[in-house]
């Protein structure tokens, strides 16, 4: 089955289901006669309100964009701030989370598909701009070391770190942390004047262990803990969400594997992304 007959089969249940509930015949209880009048009044007006939303409502009716691609939008505005600076020598980007150190998100991903070709021409358009350096609790790439940035003396113990990294990435890692706002307090000392910030995180997604899972952002959390938790100021870049995989049919496997049901799989996947300034 393509991606988009199993979407239009999804959209068409769920369409059915919101019809036979909204019209659902009354009883004959006449002491609630007035409450199923309002609950089928605001069955049919829920009805029509979700109905308009499946078959595709306009982004920016909402308070928040929808439409952010954790990959090529977040990369395009990577690149488009290391052109403005118009130096001469690379700059340094640090990879939270960056395990094999290849970046195949950030580079190589389009609307949740990945690319290989286009991957491997950003790959150089990286090198030539950025040098790079990883941390991971298991790296298995090169210039990816082993470090736990939930640590209270990361920084302090990598001296060489502060106020060094023009671009600080992670792409889903912190719903891991066991202690984000530490992880936090961390990045911002480890960050320039005027450097970047580019973290993805799952707002929702089903629960997944590496090793472990804790958390859940929306896109205002970042902002946020980058406000009380240092004492440095960031202004948001952009910030929303990533849902191009919202429908896709995750099943999962070994200790995350999900029970089938009518729906399928995991069937609400949306990645909060956003993107901060260091501004003093």
């Amino acid at each position: 089955m393509t991606k988009e007959a199993a979407a239009t089969g999804f959209r068409d249940t769920l369409r059915g289901l919101v019809n036979r509930v909204a019209n659902e015949p009354e009883h004959d209880d006449d002491a609630h006669g007035e409450e199923r009048e309002a609950t089928a009044s605001d069955l049919s007006a829920k009805r029509a309100e979700l109905s308009k939303h499946v078959v595709g409502e306009p982004a920016e009716r909402f308070a928040y964009r929808t439409t952010i691609d954790r990959g090529a939008t977040l990369w395009k505005l990577v690149a488009k701030d290391d052109a403005t600076k118009n130096q001469r020598q690379k700059r340094n980007f640090f990879d939270l989370g960056g395990r094999d150190g290849q970046l195949k998100i950030l580079l190589g991903s389009v609307q949740g598909e990945y690319d290989r070709v286009r991957h491997a021409k950003a790959k150089e358009q990286f090198a030539s701009r950025f040098n790079y350096f990883g941390c991971d609790i298991k790296p298995t790439g090169p210039n990816v070391v082993a470090g736990d940035l939930c640590a209270e003396d990361y920084v302090d113990n990598n001296r060489q770190f502060e106020s060094f990294f023009d671009v600080v990435y992670s792409n889903n890692t912190f719903e891991h942390l066991y202690r984000p706002w530490i992880t936090v307090k961390h990045i911002a000392r480890m960050l320039k004047p005027d450097g970047l910030v580019v973290l993805v995180a799952p707002f929702a997604q089903r629960y997944h262990k590496s090793p472990d899972d804790f958390f859940r952002y929306s896109h205002t959390s970042f902002a946020k803990m980058f406000s009380t938790e240092t004492d440095m100021k960031f202004e948001t870049v952009i910030t929303g969400y990533d849902t191009f995989q919202r429908r896709m049919n995750v099943f999962g496997r070994r200790f995350d594997a999900l029970v089938e049901d009518d729906f399928g799989g995991w069937r609400e996947t949306w990645y909060a992304c956003t993107v901060l300034k260091r501004t003093g």
